[in-house]
């Protein structure tokens, strides 16, 4: 079985550079509902199932990619949300709510919406569901739940490319089980 894992296209969104935690949680939400850059795009024939996101710039990358295809929304290809990693009207650069934000999704704040723990979970049933189907697929999702999907595939002995760096809008990784 072979999976493609592509991250979504780029979001046409730009950030401020100064937050409060409302404006920054208030941003991420604008970030989720903004449209995408459709300038760069490669097209992609295939009958096999296309598993997207619920958000609407893995659709609209679907789109792009594959046209007029079926695509299977599932939540558990969803991003890991960001919050503000605390209530403050103190204003903050944008990349340290980011980084404290990831931060405590990693060490499993439930100030997060997830933890990495439920995070991980959901990946681990993601490919659970992926491997039940027993057929190649493609994936449309996005870069922090990638790397931790990407993580899970490697150790479970999938063979592919991977990336523990940044994931480029529009990359993809395509991966084979074992």
């Amino acid at each position: 079985m072979k999976i493609t894992i592509i991250r979504h296209a780029k979001v046409n969104y730009k950030w401020k550079f100064w937050y409060n935690s409302e404006g920054f949680n208030k941003a991420c939400y604008e970030y989720d509902t903004s449209p995408i850059d459709d300038l760069k795009k490669y097209n992609i024939n295939t009958s096999n199932p296309i598993y997207i996101s619920d958000l609407s710039r893995t659709f609209h990358t679907a789109k792009l990619i594959f046209g007029e295809a079926e695509f299977n929304n599932m939540s558990l290809f969803n991003e890991v949300q960001l919050n503000a990693f605390i209530d403050t009207k103190i204003m903050l650069p944008a990349i340290v709510w980011r980084a404290f934000g990831r931060l405590q999704w990693y060490g499993n704040s439930s100030k997060q919406m997830e933890t990495r723990n439920e995070t991980l979970k959901r990946a681990k049933k993601a490919i659970y569901f992926l491997e039940g189907k027993n057929e190649d697929c493609y994936v449309v999702c996005h870069a922090c739940y990638m790397r931790v999907l990407l993580k899970e595939l490697k150790r479970r002995g999938y063979k592919g490319n991977y990336s523990n760096k940044h994931i480029e809008n529009l990359q993809k990784f395509v991966l084979v089980s074992p």
